[in-house]
C-alpha cells in the first residue's frame, strides 16, 4: 500500500482511525486522536517514516477495520429515473473508464448496467451525487437540471482499489 504517496495514504490510515486536522502550517500539518493525541506529519516524510508512524498505530490503536469503500455512502429516497438520452459523462469520468478498461479489461457494458440494472443506489452527502452499484463498479452520477453527468467510476472495494491503484 505504501507504493502510492505516502503521505496520501498515511491521511487516509489516520482518517480512517478517526483523526482529524487542528493545525495546517507551511511544512507540517497536526492530527488529533479520537483519544486526544495528537500526531504531527511533516510534508517531508518518506516512507520509512510512514511506515513506521503506522504501525505505532497499529500498535496503539489496533488494526484499521477495513470497511467496502462505499459503504461510506448511504441511502436517500427519491433517486431519480436516468434517462440514457440525458447522460453525459465529465472527462474525469471518461479518464477512469480508460484506466479501468486498461487495468481490468473492465467494459461499457458493465458501466451501462450500472445505471441501468443497479443492485442498489447509494447517496453521497459528500459530493451531492447518487452512486449506482453493480458488481465491482459504483458510477457516479450529478443531476444538473436539464442532464445527468456521470462525475465518476469507482471500485466497489478497498480490494480492487490496491489490485488496480490511480497512478500517482
Amino acid at each position: 500500500m505504501l507504493g502510492k504517496d505516502p503521505r496520501k495514504v498515511q491521511r487516509s490510515i489516520l482518517r480512517q482511525y478517526g483523526a482529524h486536522v487542528v493545525s495546517k502550517q507551511r511544512e507540517h500539518t497536526t492530527w488529533q486522536m479520537p483519544d486526544g493525541a495528537r500526531i504531527v506529519v511533516r510534508d517531508t516524510d518518506h516512507h520509512g517514516t510512514v511506515a513506521k508512524r503506522l504501525e505505532e498505530l497499529r500498535s496503539r490503536y489496533g488494526p484499521v477495520e477495513q470497511t467496502n469503500s462505499i459503504d461510506r455512502f448511504g441511502t436517500r429516497a427519491n433517486k431519480p429515473d436516468l434517462d440514457l438520452n440525458r447522460v453525459v459523462a465529465s472527462t474525469h469520468a471518461k479518464e477512469r473508464l480508460a484506466l479501468m478498461q486498461s487495468q481490468a479489461k473492465v467494459t461499457f457494458q458493465e458501466v451501462l448496467h450500472a445505471i441501468r440494472i443497479p443492485e442498489r443506489v447509494l447517496w453521497s452527502d459528500r459530493h451531492g451525487s447518487w452512486m449506482w452499484v453493480r458488481d465491482r463498479l459504483a458510477v457516479a452520477v450529478v443531476e444538473t437540471g436539464d442532464s445527468f453527468v456521470i462525475t465518476t467510476i469507482l471500485w466497489t472495494s478497498n480490494d480492487l482499489f490496491e489490485q488496480y491503484p490511480r497512478p500517482a
